[in-house]
């Protein structure tokens, strides 16, 4: 059975540890730069929307969501883009991709009930994806606008 729970400081530390398992997460998805966020936007994050997705009672994902206003506008994101929604490593293959199903119709579906005239996601260049494609956002009606991504590898000595 499935339940969504919405995110509140009282399930920080579900979300924290679901967070720290998960190879699509990242740090803007933990709480702390979730608290970060809220204070540094202030009146521009009409909602927080954010919330985990329970099966049998085991959380195996996290949506990070707000509701902004942007130029007047009502939109999905996170700071004016939200991350890709996180999943539980545990997941198979099949399984994740009928999470991700749901989750989109999700977002989805709450963009129409807030009166949200788009959604801007980013997925992280290192996540992991089960998609045959890099970005999953175009199989779910989203327009590929990827832009230049630079990676410092620090394990490089400094010379190279």
């Amino acid at each position: 059975m499935l339940e969504r729970i919405v995110l509140c400081q009282d399930n920080y530390e579900v979300w924290d540890q679901l967070c720290h398992v998960s190879r699509d997460s990242w740090y803007w998805q933990t709480s702390l730069w979730i608290e970060y966020t809220l204070s540094l936007r202030g009146t521009a994050v009409e909602k927080n929307l954010s919330y985990l997705l329970y099966e049998n009672k085991k959380p195996i994902a996290g949506v990070l969501l707000f509701l902004e206003l942007s130029a007047d506008q009502k939109v999905l994101g996170f700071a004016g883009r939200a991350p890709v929604p996180f999943l539980a490593p545990w997941l198979s293959p099949t399984d994740r991709q009928r999470v991700l199903n749901l989750l989109f119709q999700d977002l989805e579906k709450l963009g129409l009930e807030h009166g949200a005239v788009g959604a801007q996601l980013v997925h992280p260049v290192l996540a992991e994806s089960t998609d045959s494609h890099k970005i999953p956002f175009p199989k779910y009606g989203y327009l590929d606008v990827s832009y230049l991504t630079c990676i410092l590898d620090l394990r490089l000595p400094v010379e190279e």
